[in-house]
């Protein structure tokens, strides 16, 4: 099973559920709305192995923030913690793709306040799955 030892959130978890001799079952639960419906990926062991092989030691929670602190630039980091608004909304949204033994991963962060967009970027970086860190 999994290390992710966080509670599990509707539309950030994704858990290995049941492995047999062929194949890895993976569930999640998806928020859409007010429904929430529930996927179940189906992996074969060779293809998983072949290309994730590190899979287990893999924590989500840890590549966002290790992430964050080392592609997201002080200057837009600074730009959110120094705001002064009487209402904001931020609203980071992480893609991921595996690549040669690597995550490649896209944040689309828009922060607003006082309904003034302050950021809008994009942010690309890539998590080596081998040394378990952001990597250049």
């Amino acid at each position: 099973m999994s290390n992710n030892n966080y509670l599990q959130k509707i539309d950030l978890d994704c858990h290995e559920l049941y492995k047999d001799d062929v194949y890895t079952y993976f569930g999640e639960h998806e928020l859409k709305g007010f429904n929430v419906r529930q996927n179940m990926y189906k992996v074969p062991n060779d293809s998983l192995d072949k290309r994730f092989s590190n899979h287990r030691n893999i924590d989500g929670h840890l590549i966002r923030q290790e992430f964050w602190e080392e592609v997201i630039p002080q200057s837009d980091q600074d730009i959110r913690k120094n705001a002064k608004c009487n209402s904001s909304t931020s609203h980071p949204r992480y893609s991921y793709e595996l690549q040669q033994g690597r995550i490649k991963i896209t944040l689309l962060w828009t922060y607003k306040c006082d309904f003034k967009t302050l950021i809008d970027n994009t942010y690309l970086g890539y998590y080596d799955m081998e040394a378990l860190e952001i990597a250049e």
